[in-house]
């Protein structure tokens, strides 16, 4: 986050970005959570449960207000956190409402995301590693962790997936190639 405000900084020529990076960053697993938790609530429609999506709905949104109230005292750190806060304490919730709806299992709907999780964090281990190796003042190893750092940790995020997750790659390369209508043999 710090890296990218200062890139947002250096294009536009001033640093009123600069404190937003906190947040971004804790809004980040804010987002991770959401993109995990998003999905179940699909599959309880596609299986007709309509009330029960909109009651966690509901839900949801009295969560968030509650949280909101609860780190607003803290200031915008302290709402974002509360609503980190809050998305992990639901996250098992959502994960035991969708064991019951569908039969999927917690562990299994967590086995299915481990490429993303193992890949994102060899991204992560290696952006880390890359902005202590650049030499400069804070800044420029910001704008320079941002661009290759990520640059490079995709690069690593892909092999990951190309060395240890095969199945994640073919299905991928198959729902890909099935919308053009070609079909994969591997």
């Amino acid at each position: 986050a710090k890296e990218m405000m200062h890139t947002v900084s250096f294009l536009n020529h001033g640093d009123a970005w600069l404190p937003a990076a906190i947040p971004l960053k804790i809004f980040a697993l804010l987002g991770l959570l959401f993109t995990f938790s998003s999905f179940p609530g699909t599959l309880w429609l596609a299986k007709g449960k309509v009330r029960l999506r909109i009651y966690w709905e509901v839900v949801g949104f009295v969560t968030v207000v509650i949280a909101v109230f609860a780190g607003r005292p803290m200031g915008i750190n302290g709402v974002c956190s509360a609503l980190v806060i809050r998305g992990v304490l639901l996250f098992p919730i959502l994960l035991l409402i969708t064991h019951r709806v569908i039969g999927l299992k917690p562990k299994a709907f967590i086995k299915v995301l481990l490429p993303s999780i193992t890949c994102g964090m060899g991204m992560l281990a290696f952006t880390l590693l890359f902005s202590k190796l650049i030499p400069g003042d804070s800044f420029t190893r910001d704008v320079w962790t941002l661009l290759i750092g990520s640059a490079g940790g995709l690069a690593l995020y892909s092999l990951l997936i190309v060395l240890f997750f095969k199945d994640t790659l073919k299905s991928f390369f198959e729902i890909i190639l099935s919308i053009k209508g070609i079909k994969l043999s591997f």
